[in-house]
């Protein structure tokens, strides 16, 4: 068992920083305003994603590089086209993940501090996990945190389904998928789920990185990648359930901070009030590491791509890893600075953009696992290239008829 876990890591750091907004609010948000009629739309989503994801660690495990480095040998087009993407993505993802983090830090801690000094404040106590710990105390947490808050929520959907106070509503509601404004929100709900695709690069750095930390084999590694995926999935389900059950009929509050109040009252209601605290402290954790894990990530991708863009040799937290760390905090706080009322048209924005990067990203990972660098014994089954051709196809046509409907 000892064993077991020590292999595993990188897929629960996947979930670990997909468990968060995308589950948090965006699921919630999908069963509170639209029951349970949301639920075969994540369901898809979700799978048609599993290929692209699943891609990442594949090369990673076969190749001992990351992505950002397959991208390049796949052509200077290519490449620089995703470094332009991310560089018009990275901060309103992680302003939208660390103000989310501030509204629940200050529902739990009740500071009474302006936003933007929590959000500072919160940064610096991130980056300082990261210098004490780096890659082997993150992969640590993640174990802890998203295992508690599974449970928690597990057991929680448990009582509410049990419960006789619980306004249960199961029926399937076509009417509220008909009006303009729901199409934005599946847009922006599918786009984040179960995370936004730029995620499989991060992966594919971690698996790296865990490779250097202990060796696992390429079937260990595919292992711990589904385990993580699997969970990711069951938790978006499970929140989307929590909203539909417990909170029907409502909307959220705008704000970072009354959303996380009334996120927090949807487990006690269930609950009981004694388990307040017990809530509050493990929702704060699992979107703080989201945070932890975004605020290393993003300097992480943005560092290989200096690296592969100049043609110098790689070094991983070096002065440009901590360049990018910068500009990744100052620049996302400036952000929240003009959103921080809005949170809802925040998130919806950050979850759009990568809707429509998605099939682009999820293109590029195919073309890199079935190219020569790849192992032959390590490449997907042709079974597998057609589902994930297919899944291709369905969000190129996704994105298409959303585009069509916003000109």
């Amino acid at each position: 068992m000892r064993d077991f876990i020590l292999k595993l890591g990188p897929g629960l750091i996947f979930a670990g920083a997909a468990i968060g907004v995308s589950h948090l609010i965006q699921s919630t948000r999908a069963g509170a305003e639209f029951g349970l009629i949301l639920i075969p739309l994540i369901i898809l989503a979700n799978v048609i994603k599993i290929p692209f994801f699943e891609f990442g660690t594949r090369y990673s495990a076969s190749t001992n590089q990351n992505l950002v480095q397959g991208y390049k040998q796949l052509g200077q087009f290519p490449f620089l086209i995703f470094v332009i993407f991310t560089l018009l993505t990275f901060l309103i993802i992680e302003a939208a993940v660390i103000l989310v983090t501030a509204g629940l830090a200050e529902q739990l801690f009740k500071t009474g501090l302006d936003l933007n000094i929590l959000i500072i404040l919160l940064f610096i106590f991130s980056i300082s996990i990261l210098l004490i710990g780096k890659y082997h105390l993150l992969d640590k947490l993640m174990k802890i945190l998203v295992t508690l808050m599974g449970v928690f929520t597990l057991v929680a959907v448990c009582f509410a389904i049990a419960s006789k106070s619980v306004p249960v509503n199961f029926a399937l509601d076509l009417s509220n998928l008909q009006q303009a404004s729901s199409l934005g929100f599946i847009i922006a709900l599918i786009g984040w789920m179960p995370a936004p695709i730029e995620v499989s690069v991060m992966s594919s750095i971690w698996v790296v990185e865990k490779t250097q930390q202990a060796q696992s084999s390429f079937k260990d590694k595919l292992f711990d990648f589904y385990l993580g995926y699997i969970v990711t999935a069951i938790m978006a389900i499970l929140f989307t359930l929590m909203g539909a059950l417990i909170l029907y009929g409502q909307s959220f509050p705008n704000g970072a901070v009354g959303f996380s109040v009334a996120l927090v009252s949807m487990y006690t209601q269930v609950l009981g009030e004694n388990s307040w605290l017990l809530i509050s402290i493990c929702a704060f954790s699992v979107i703080l590491s989201t945070n932890i894990t975004l605020v290393d990530a993003y300097p992480r991708v943005l560092e290989q791509c200096y690296y592969n863009f100049f043609n110098t040799p790689s070094k991983s937290m070096s002065k440009v890893y901590w360049a990018f760390m910068a500009i990744t905090v100052i620049g996302s706080t400036i952000i929240v600075s003009q959103f921080k009322g809005d949170l809802k048209a925040m998130v919806d924005f950050a979850t759009k953009i990568s809707f429509i990067v998605a099939p682009f990203m999820a293109w590029l990972n195919l073309k890199l696992v079935c190219s020569n660098q790849m192992q032959e014994q390590h490449r997907p089954s042709k079974l597998y290239i057609m589902f994930s051709k297919f899944s291709l196809l369905t969000m190129v046509v996704f994105t298409i008829y959303y585009i069509s409907h916003i000109l």
